[in-house]
Parts: C-alpha cells; sequence; structure tokens
C-alpha cells in the first residue's frame, strides 16, 4: 500500500494524536534499520571470513608450489634408457643385416653410432661399455 494513500484516508486520525503516530514511526523505522543493519553485518562478516580464509589457502598453495626442481635421477635414466631405446630402433629401421639378437631385443647398435646420435641430438652424455642391452651413462663433464 503506498504511504501516502495510507495517510491521505487515515489523517483525521493521525491529527488527534500525532505524536503517538510519530513515535510509531521512530520505532518501527528505528527497528527496521536495526535488523537490517544486524542482518548485513552478519552477511558482511561471513563475507569477510569467507575472503580470509580463500587468503589463508591461496597462501598455502603458494607456498607449496615449488619450482619445478630437476627430474629426479631415476626420472632421468628411465629417460635416457627409453631415448637409447628408440635409437635402437631407429637403427634397425635404418640398417640392414641386423643381428637376431638386436632384432629381439637382447643387443643395442654400436658404441660409435649411438654416441654420433647423441652428438647429433645434443645431448650432454654419452654411453659406454655396452653389454647386450646394458649400458653405462656418463655424463660429458664427468669423461
Amino acid at each position: 500500500m503506498d504511504l501516502v494513500a495510507f495517510l491521505q484516508t487515515n489523517w483525521a486520525v493521525v491529527m488527534q494524536a500525532p505524536w503517538v503516530f510519530v513515535t510509531f514511526a521512530a520505532l518501527f523505522g528505528g527497528g527496521g534499520f536495526l535488523l537490517g543493519r544486524y542482518w548485513l553485518s552478519e552477511r558482511v562478516a561471513n563475507l569477510e571470513s569467507r575472503l580470509t580464509r580463500r587468503d589463508e589457502e591461496n597462501a598455502s598453495l603458494r607456498s607449496k608450489q615449488v619450482v619445478p626442481a630437476e627430474p629426479s635421477r631415476e626420472n632421468l635414466v628411465s629417460q635416457r634408457v627409453a631415448f637409447v631405446q628408440d635409437l635402437t630402433r631407429l637403427y634397425m629401421l635404418s640398417h640392414d643385416g641386423i643381428s637376431p639378437e638386436m632384432m629381439a631385443g637382447f643387443a643395442l647398435p654400436p658404441v660409435g653410432w649411438l654416441n654420433e646420435q647423441l652428438e647429433s641430438q645434443g645431448k650432454a652424455w654419452r654411453v659406454r661399455n655396452v653389454i647386450g642391452r646394458n649400458f653405462e651413462i656418463v655424463e660429458l663433464s664427468s669423461v
């Protein structure tokens, strides 16, 4: 209901007791203001706590975030072994007269050829002491 229309229809009652009307208006207006402020302060406090929790979670995640380190020794070795296996497959595809041992996966290509391929790929490591499919990995800095 519109406030102006309410006052027009009830103006005679309001004029008979204006202080009662003003008192009720102040009580209801003030009560509504206080109630709204309470609900709003609860909501603001809730949002502030959520922001604080989110900031703490972000800080926690940032502290756990690590600069990518060097691959572990085992991971590095497994990558290099896989690379030598790929070179072995390349050798078998590009050369004739492959031994049955190499075809079965029990032997590697000649060490000279493997090291030439590693050098052409810009790898900083070489192989030596090849016995069957076992070999040593040697860093160039330690040769």
